[in-house]
C-alpha cells in the first residue's frame, strides 16, 4: 500500500509548539487572545495585522521546524510498516512559506533516521499529489487537505486536534495518535 504522510501536526508536533508559541506571542504584544479555536492557521486564529503575522513567523517558524519534536509512536509505527512491505511518501507544503523548510527538513530526518519512498515537498494540493502518486491512504491534520483528498476518491486519516473542526466522510477515519494509525492501516480493507 502507498501511505502518503504530512509533516506538521502529524509527524512533528509543530501545531502544539506554534499554538504555545503563538498565544505567547499574542499576550506579549497585547492581543486578544484566540478568537477562533477552531482554526487550523495560527495566523487566523488571533486578530493580527499582517505586520505581526510576518513578525511573529519571522521570530519563530525556523525554531520550531528545528526543534518541533517527532510524535511519540511515529518512529515506532513507521518502522513497522515498512517491514509490512508498505510504501511511505512524505507529501507536505513545507517549502512553500521559505526554501530553507526543504533542507531543515532533510536535516532533521537525517538526524532522526527516517528515510521515506518519496518527498513531494510544496504540495498545497494534496488531492491532486496523492491522485497523481496513486496514494491509497493520506495521513493529513489540516481539515481542508483531508477534504481534497477524499474528494479525489482517497481515503484519508485526519490526525485531528481536539480543537479543529470535526470532519465526516466515509472515505476518512479520525486519528488522535500512531497507535490509531497503526490500527487503521492493519484494517484498511474493512473500512465502511
Amino acid at each position: 500500500m502507498n501511505i502518503g504522510v504530512d509533516l506538521d501536526g502529524v509527524l512533528f508536533d509543530t501545531e502544539d509548539y506554534f499554538r504555545v508559541e503563538a498565544l505567547i506571542f499574542d499576550t506579549e504584544n497585547g492581543g486578544k487572545g484566540e478568537i477562533n479555536r477552531e482554526e487550523s492557521f495560527f495566523q487566523l486564529r488571533f486578530d493580527w495585522t499582517k505586520e505581526q503575522e510576518n513578525d511573529f513567523l519571522r521570530k519563530i517558524y525556523e525554531e520550531v521546524e528545528l526543534n518541533a519534536p517527532i510524535m511519540h509512536g511515529a518512529k515506532y509505527v513507521l518502522s513497522k510498516l515498512k517491514e509490512m512491505g508498505h510504501k511511505l511518501y512524505i507529501i507536505t507544503n513545507r517549502g512553500s512559506y521559505y526554501e530553507k523548510e526543504i533542507e531543515i527538513t532533510k536535516k532533521r530526518f537525517a538526524e532522526e533516521n527516517l528515510e521515506f519512498d518519496g518527498y513531494y515537498f510544496c504540495s498545497s494540493d494534496k488531492g491532486k499529489v496523492c491522485k497523481e502518486i496513486g496514494i491509497d491512504v493520506m495521513i493529513d491534520d489540516l481539515y481542508e487537505n483531508v477534504e481534497k483528498v477524499t474528494n479525489e476518491g482517497i481515503k484519508c486519516l485526519y490526525y485531528r486536534d481536539l480543537v479543529l473542526k470535526f470532519f465526516n466522510h466515509k472515505l476518512s477515519h479520525e486519528v488522535r495518535n500512531w497507535a490509531d494509525i497503526y490500527y487503521e492501516i492493519v484494517h484498511f480493507n474493512d473500512w465502511k
